[in-house]
């Protein structure tokens, strides 16, 4: 994560259940430049009750009326985890997983042996679960999608034991509007916490991304999918193959027109400064053997030789040749 946006891709459970999918989500995250990819790894019997209902925009996506209903759809059996991991390892992509309970915690750093543990914005006051990563983890990425500050402040002193830990503005709404991403509370969160901060952008478009980048995100992360017609809860609100590169491609962009806090001119700025700054040339016509005056000396383009700050240089000289006006003084004007 340094000196660069770190991207995450966020297949999420868009893979319907299949290490196929999986496997080709990982591909496509490679393929359009995102730094990682990352799923969801845990037990829907451990965090959904037999009588949850589907959230709307769920009930809309998949037209099942029971979280663990729709749960079943997308289920993937945690030892292709292994293969996923081991499949991203081959491609140099990290893979990234939330987890949501203590055996899918201890599946991830033991027997995935993953780096980076994402803490999904609904497990923010899942206590049990932080202070059972608090003392396991060394790399934690925070969601803050429906907390209140108080929410977060408990949740980072949950986890104080991790010293490496950026926490994401986040909207849980899918999609979010543009009025509801509220960036400035990414500031905010990093102000008060001096932890680096990012957004987790649910948005349909590129624009909150960018926006955030230009406002000191160091983590963007965006859900995509194979296909946007493909049945399952995300799938509408992610973007396609195409648009996750084009999307990449412009986060790089703003990062590189954000730049650095060390500010000197460019290769072609310096090229261009002989033709538009003001430099020393003759007033009037000038003789050989005239000792030059201020009143003899205009600032005009272009700055070939002497520049404005040079005049010092050249007062109280004598010519050695004739100059005409608006010449440009040269040091073949003067003797050395």
């Amino acid at each position: 994560m340094k000196n660069r946006i770190f991207i995450i891709a966020e297949a999420g459970v868009n893979h319907n259940g299949s290490i196929k999918n999986a496997l080709k989500l990982v591909k496509i995250a490679k393929d359009c430049g995102a730094d990682a990819v990352k799923f969801q790894l845990f037990d829907k019997f451990e965090q959904i009750s037999r009588r949850a209902p589907t959230s709307p925009y769920q009930n809309k996506n998949t037209q099942k009326k029971y979280m663990l209903e729709m749960a079943n759809n997308y289920d993937l059996d945690w030892k292709y985890h292994i293969k996923i991991k081991k499949y991203s390892e081959k491609l140099k992509i990290e893979y990234m997983a939330s987890v949501f309970d203590k055996k899918s915690t201890d599946f991830y750093l033991k027997k995935i042996k993953a780096k980076i543990i994402k803490i999904a914005s609904s497990e923010i006051d899942n206590y049990q679960l932080l202070k059972y990563i608090n003392l396991k983890a060394k790399k934690v990425i925070l969601s803050t999608g429906m907390a209140s500050v108080s929410e977060i402040d408990k949740a980072v002193n949950l986890l104080k034991k991790i010293k490496n830990i950026s926490i994401l503005q986040c909207t849980s709404c899918y999609p979010t509007k543009h009025s509801d991403v509220n960036l400035s509370f990414m500031n905010f969160l990093k102000n008060k916490y001096s932890k680096d901060v990012g957004l987790s952008d649910h948005t349909l478009d590129d624009v909150s991304s960018i926006a955030a980048v230009g406002m000191g995100a160091k983590i963007i992360e965006k859900h995509f999918t194979i296909n946007r017609k493909f049945k399952g809860p995300d799938h509408l609100m992610s973007l396609n193959p195409k648009d996750l590169k084009k999307f990449i491609k412009n986060i790089r962009i703003a990062e590189q027109i954000i730049g650095s806090e060390k500010n000197k001119p460019t290769f072609s700025e310096k090229k261009l400064i002989k033709y538009t700054r003001r430099g020393l040339v003759a007033a009037c016509e000038i003789k050989k053997g005239k000792i030059l005056r201020k009143k003899n000396i205009n600032f005009k383009r272009p700055a070939f030789n002497y520049m404005i700050k040079d005049i010092k240089k050249i007062i109280g000289r004598k010519l050695i040749r004739n100059i005409k006006i608006d010449e440009v003084f040269t040091n073949k004007h003067f003797n050395k």
